[in-house]
């Protein structure tokens, strides 16, 4: 799942359930994956630009935001 690039940042949902790993894939940009912690699977990446320089997730786990290149992009975290 990560490539070449390498890992610009990572965030866990405050319940502990999803990482959220952000990877810089050079040519293609970046991607947001949320991975699950129980299973070790990626869920569907989302694109949010060029080398995001952190992810903060929202205390009740439905939100996560990625801060590329001085923008702001949210992604809503999937629901239990």
């Amino acid at each position: 799942m990560i490539s070449s690039g390498g890992v610009d940042a990572i965030a866990i949902t405050p319940n502990g359930q999803t990482a959220y790993v952000a990877d810089n894939q050079e040519s293609q940009g970046t991607t947001v994956s949320p991975i699950s912690t129980a299973t070790n699977t990626a869920g569907k990446a989302t694109k949010v630009g060029i080398g995001p320089e952190a992810i903060a997730i929202t205390p009740n786990n439905q939100t996560a935001a990625a801060a590329p290149s001085g923008r702001l992009v949210h992604r809503r975290v999937a629901r239990p």
